[in-house]
């Protein structure tokens, strides 16, 4: 299964993206699915501002970006 590890990621994105997780902890993390992969493939490249590539794994996922976004607006932000 392609990972977020595949993708030679620093540190840092490691920290934010897989909570520092080893790859074989990220692979025995209860969440891993190959899409859940791709999900956070795309959050890799998003972050890295290379729309193209984020699209190639954005397109293989468009439900699963979708339920992403729509958790996004359960924020909570003061006035």
């Amino acid at each position: 299964m392609e990972t977020i590890y595949d993708h030679t990621p620093t540190a840092s994105e490691l920290l934010n993206l897989a909570d520092g997780m080893t790859k074989q902890q990220y692979l025995t993390n209860w969440m891993c699915s190959k899409d859940h992969s791709i999900l956070d493939i795309v959050l890799l490249y998003e972050s890295r501002k290379n729309e193209p590539l984020a699209k190639k794994y954005r397109d293989l996922i468009p439900d699963l970006y979708q339920q992403w976004q729509w958790g996004l607006d359960s924020i909570v932000t003061s006035i």
